[in-house]
C-alpha cells in the first residue's frame, strides 16, 4: 500500500483561487483572517491527478466522519437522561452524531458522482496519520470534550480573540502529545481540489445511484445529489460549516465546534462546583468482548454486547447496499426499503446501548458495559445483486442467535424489546425472499 503523507504549511486559500470563484465564503475567508497564520493541508508529493487525490481525501473523510460519530455517540450514551442538564447534553451531542451520518452519506454521494469507490470503513491505515486523534470509545470527560472541541474547530484565525485565548488550555486538556488535527483542514482542500477537478469527472448518470435525500435529509442533517462540481463543492462547504470546516453554518443549530464549546465549558464548571451534571457514568474505554483480557466479562453484558455487534454490522450493510441500488422508483423500492431498515437499526442500537451501559463490565459495580462498535472483518458486500440480497439473510440469521444468547443470559424466554427484534427481522426475511425469487436467472 503507498505511503501517504499529510502535512501542514502556512497558506491560505488564495483569493483568486479557482474555490473562490465557485464559493464565495472561501475568497471572504482569506481576506477576513485577524488572527495567527492560517495553515492548510499541503498537496500530495510526489504530485497525484486532482481527481485522484480528492477521491483519496474523500475516502480519508468518510473513515473520519464514521470514527467521530461512534466516538460522540458511546460519549453520549455515558450520560444520564433522568439529570437534566445530562439529557440535555445527551440530546445536542446524539443530534451531532446524526448530523455526521449524513455528512458519511454525503461523502458517498461525492463518491459516486466522481465514479469512485465507496467507503464507509473507520480507522484503518494508511489514513490514521490525518485522523483527529486516536480513536478511543470513552465515556464523556473534560478530556474527551476537548478533543472534540479541537477536531471540529475551524482555523484559529477565524476564532474571535476570546475564544483564541483559551486555545491553548484546551489543547492541555485534551493531552495529545501529537496535537489534534482539525477536520476543517481536510475539507478546506477538498474543495480547492474541487474547483480543479474538470468537469467532465463529475458523472450525471451517478444521479440515480446516490443516496435520496428525501429518505435521510431530516433536521439539519445534509445531503444533497451531486450532478456536477459546483454541486460537489456546495455540499462539502456545507458539511464544512455545520461542524468541520470554518465558519458558522447558513442557519439552523450553532456549529459543532460551538456546540461542543458550549458542552466542555458547562461540564467544567460542573466540576468545579460539584454539581449533579459531573457524574458521568463509568463506562469502560474501548470496551472489547470474546477475547483474552476482555474488558467486558459480566455474562449479560457480554451476550447484549455481541447483539449489539451483530445489528451495528447490519446497519453497516444496510447503508452500503442501499448505496450500491437506484433511488427509490414506482417499480424498485429497493433503495427505501434499505433506507429504512438502517434509521430503525440505529434506533434498536440506541435503545441496546443504554441496556449496556446500565449493566457491570465485570464482577462488582465499579465500570459500566458500553458498547463495542466492532467492525466486522469485511464491509465489503458480495458482487452480484442477489448474493447482497442473501448476505442480509445471513445477518439476520446470526442475529437471531444472538437474541437468544440474550434471552438465556437474562434467564427467560419472553421479552418485549428482543421479540419485537425477532418479528421484524422474520417480516425482513420474508421480504429478501421474494427479492431473490424476483431475480429469476439474472443474478444481477
Amino acid at each position: 500500500m503507498p505511503r501517504v503523507e499529510f502535512e501542514f504549511e502556512v497558506a491560505p486559500p488564495s483569493a483568486s483561487s479557482p474555490a473562490a470563484a465557485l464559493l464565495p465564503r472561501v475568497r471572504a475567508a482569506s481576506t477576513e483572517r485577524t488572527g495567527p497564520p492560517a495553515v492548510r493541508l499541503r498537496r500530495q508529493v510526489p504530485r497525484m491527478t486532482d481527481r485522484d487525490e480528492l477521491v483519496l481525501l474523500l475516502h480519508v473523510a468518510a473513515e473520519i466522519e464514521h470514527a467521530l460519530l461512534v466516538q460522540y455517540l458511546y460519549a453520549a450514551y455515558s450520560l444520564d437522561p433522568a439529570e437534566p442538564t445530562q439529557h440535555e447534553w445527551r440530546r445536542e451531542i446524539v443530534e451531532i452524531a446524526r448530523e455526521e451520518m449524513s455528512h458519511l452519506l454525503s461523502v458517498q454521494n461525492v463518491l459516486r458522482s466522481l465514479g469512485a469507490p465507496l467507503n464507509f470503513d473507520r480507522d484503518e491505515a494508511p489514513f490514521r496519520v490525518f485522523y483527529p486523534f486516536e480513536l478511543e470509545l470513552a465515556p464523556l470527560s473534560v478530556r474527551t470534550l476537548a478533543r472534540y472541541v479541537l477536531a471540529e474547530m475551524p482555523d484559529e484565525a477565524e476564532l474571535p480573540p476570546d475564544i483564541r485565548a483559551e486555545i491553548p488550555t484546551i489543547r492541555a486538556d485534551a493531552a495529545v502529545p501529537t496535537g489534534v488535527n482539525r477536520v476543517s483542514a481536510l475539507f478546506d482542500l477538498m474543495i480547492e481540489l474541487t474547483a480543479l477537478v474538470d468537469e467532465t469527472a463529475f458523472i450525471r448518470d451517478s444521479l440515480e445511484w446516490q443516496g435520496d435525500p428525501q429518505v435521510w435529509r431530516t433536521g439539519d442533517m445534509i445531503l444533497d445529489l451531486i450532478p456536477d462540481r459546483i454541486a460537489a463543492a456546495s455540499l462539502l462547504d456545507a458539511i464544512g460549516r455545520q461542524g468541520e470546516g470554518p465558519g458558522q453554518p447558513p442557519g439552523g443549530q450553532p456549529s459543532h465546534f460551538t456546540r461542543f464549546f458550549r458542552i466542555y465549558h458547562g461540564l467544567k464548571s460542573a466540576i468545579q462546583h460539584g454539581e449533579p451534571a459531573a457524574n458521568i457514568k463509568p463506562l469502560v474505554v474501548n470496551p472489547t468482548v470474546g477475547i483474552a483480557g476482555a474488558s467486558i466479562q459480566d455474562p449479560v453484558a457480554v451476550a447484549w454486547a455481541n447483539l449489539f455487534d451483530s445489528r451495528y454490522r447490519m446497519l453497516l450493510a444496510d447503508l452500503a447496499h442501499m448505496m450500491m441500488v437506484r433511488r427509490a422508483t414506482a417499480e424498485d423500492t429497493a433503495s427505501e426499503v434499505l433506507g429504512q431498515w438502517a434509521r430503525t437499526e440505529m434506533y434498536r442500537l440506541s435503545a441496546i446501548a443504554d441496556i449496556l451501559t446500565g449493566l457491570p463490565a465485570q464482577a462488582g459495580p465499579t465500570l459500566r458495559a458500553g458498547p463495542p462498535f466492532r467492525l466486522p472483518y469485511t464491509l465489503r458486500l458480495p458482487d452480484r445483486q442477489i448474493d447482497r440480497w442473501r448476505h442480509h439473510l445471513a445477518l439476520i440469521e446470526q442475529s437471531t442467535g444472538r437474541i437468544a444468547a440474550v434471552k438465556r443470559a437474562l434467564g427467560r424466554q419472553t421479552d418485549i424489546m428482543l421479540d419485537g427484534m425477532r418479528d421484524a427481522d422474520r417480516r425482513a426475511v420474508d421480504h429478501v425472499r421474494r427479492r431473490i425469487f424476483s431475480f429469476g436467472s439474472n443474478p444481477f
